[in-house]
């Protein structure tokens, strides 16, 4: 069983007894509820309630909103916000493949390809470069010797 919660930990804090009844079933999958934009607005309000500086407030703030790929980074924060967050799915592939069928209805090994390949080409290019040895033997062990050509 792999069991990744790293990202939601309010579940097994406040939610137990129903996480324990999903685990019992044989699976939980809990997407989170929040969209980034409502995440950005969250933490602008927590942020000023705190007082922070605006521009460190703002600096925040854009992490979260630019989170998804480093072409929309506009400085050195939300690029290694953006790249960490593409490089935990590929240390996650069990909850990747999870995501992908439940989600958004993967049924092909061409689609879950795609969707790594994207994830890959999202990433910097500093973090591409340094990756890429690792992102070629996942794409091997996944897809098979001819990955590139499927």
């Amino acid at each position: 069983m792999i069991l990744s919660v790293s990202r939601r930990t309010d579940i097994p804090a406040f939610y137990s007894d129903w996480f324990f009844k999903q685990l019992d079933q044989g699976f939980v999958l809990v997407p989170n509820p929040i969209a980034h934009e409502k995440i950005a607005k969250i933490a602008e309000e927590i942020l000023t309630n705190l007082k922070y500086p605006q521009d460190k407030k703002e600096r925040v703030v854009n992490c979260v909103l630019h989170h998804r790929s480093s072409k929309n980074a506009e400085n050195i924060e939300e690029l290694c916000v953006c790249d960490a967050d593409i490089l935990a799915h590929f240390d996650n592939i069990p909850n990747a493949f999870v995501v992908g069928v439940k989600k958004h209805n993967f049924s092909k090994p061409e689609q879950f390809k795609a969707w790594l390949e994207k994830d890959f080409n999202d990433l910097s290019d500093r973090t591409k470069e340094a990756f890429k040895a690792k992102y070629e033997n996942i794409m091997q062990v996944l897809f098979g010797e001819n990955w590139r050509s499927l």
